[in-house]
C-alpha cells in the first residue's frame, strides 16, 4: 500500500525551498587599462534569473571576487547587478566570480569564473 503521509512534506520542502527558487548567475567581465598604471578598470555585469517562470525578480545583492579576494557588491536591479571599479591588474591574474546572496524568494547561485 502506497501512503502520501510520508512523502507529502518531503515534496512541499522540495518544491518551496529548491526547485521554485532556484536562480542562476551569469557574468559578463570586460576590462580595459587605466592609464600607464598598474590599475585596470573593471566593468562585471552579473545577470540573476529564476529557472522558474516566476513573475518576481530576483533582488538583493551580488557579491564579486577575484579569486579568493572580496572586490565589492552590488545591489541587483531588474535582475542585473553592475560593478564598475579601477583594481590592481594582478588582481585579475585570478578569475573572477559573481555570488548572487539570495532574498526571501530565491536561492543563492553564483557565476562560472570569468577572466
Amino acid at each position: 500500500m502506497h501512503t502520501w503521509h510520508v512523502w507529502r512534506p518531503l515534496l512541499n520542502f522540495y518544491l518551496r525551498n529548491v526547485a521554485f527558487r532556484t536562480t542562476t548567475t551569469e557574468l559578463d567581465l570586460d576590462t580595459t587599462q587605466a592609464g600607464s598604471s598598474h590599475m585596470v578598470r573593471v566593468t562585471a555585469t552579473a545577470t540573476v534569473d529564476t529557472v522558474n517562470t516566476s513573475v518576481a525578480a530576483p533582488s538583493g545583492t551580488v557579491e564579486f571576487y577575484a579569486g579568493e579576494t572580496y572586490l565589492e557588491s552590488a545591489k541587483v536591479r531588474n535582475g542585473v547587478a553592475t560593478l564598475r571599479k579601477a583594481v590592481d591588474g594582478a588582481l585579475l591574474d585570478e578569475p573572477v566570480v559573481a555570488q548572487y546572496k539570495g532574498d526571501e524568494l530565491f536561492n543563492e547561485s553564483h557565476s562560472t569564473p570569468a577572466s
